[in-house]
């Protein structure tokens, strides 16, 4: 998919701004032509994968979009609906926030003072697990850069696109090792076994531990 432009028209909305790009995505800010709201629009980047990897990705996006859609939490960023153009292919609408994260914000402001790691980072992002968790989904690749500064403060987690749920181990290579080097729990770098909720609890302390420091644990202080 090539970039889209400021006033490309995708079925209900007009595309106003890139605001970032990911391994496998690309999501820009957005109008709703007819309510006038601001929301994200999150499409599939398919440059450089072959047909085969295409489809696994085009697969993969939609599980995506249909786990968020089972998930309502205030800590996790709201998916409101999903679509599929059929010149730009499927796309999740989002809701709009600053594009901040925490790994930007901890960049330019430094580490956080306890009071401020527990309120904005520990308590929402164990909140928004525990609700994937209940719903069977783990979330297999917590980090600062998935933490998205919320409009009320805390942050809030999003994309779910490397999640594991009943029902998508079939988009999935075998023996793939998924998530962020320096998050990954050391048992899923070892093992064969499906990752857990424990795992994502693992890259939670990695992360807190990083709004608290300024630092990953890995690194010497």
């Amino acid at each position: 998919m090539s970039q889209l432009t400021k006033g490309t028209k995708v079925d209900d909305y007009v595309i106003d701004a890139l605001v970032g790009v990911g391994g496998m995505g690309a999501v820009y800010r957005a109008v709703h032509k007819a309510s006038g709201e601001t929301v994200a629009l999150k499409f599939l980047l398919r440059t450089g994968l072959d047909d085969e990897e295409q489809l696994l990705a085009a697969r993969r996006f939609r599980d995506e979009g249909a786990a968020a859609l089972r998930i309502k939490s205030p800590h996790l960023v709201e998916l409101k609906a999903t679509g599929d153009s059929a010149e730009f292919g499927p796309y999740l609408v989002l809701e709009y926030l600053s594009g901040r994260t925490l790994r930007s914000v901890l960049e330019a402001e430094g580490p956080m003072s306890p009071q401020e790691a527990y309120s904005l980072v520990a308590e929402p992002l164990l909140s928004a697990l525990a609700h994937l968790h209940e719903a069977g989904i783990v979330h297999r690749d917590v980090k600062p850069e998935n933490l998205f500064a919320g409009p009320d403060g805390p942050f809030k987690l999003g994309d779910l696109g490397l999640a594991a749920f009943e029902g998508r181990e079939a988009a999935t290579k075998t023996g793939l090792i998924v998530g962020s080097p320096g998050y990954i729990a050391p048992e899923r770098l070892t093992s064969t076994a499906a990752a857990t909720p424990a795992a994502d609890c693992f890259s939670a302390a990695i992360v807190v531990c990083e709004a608290l420091t300024g630092r990953h644990p890995q690194e010497r202080l």
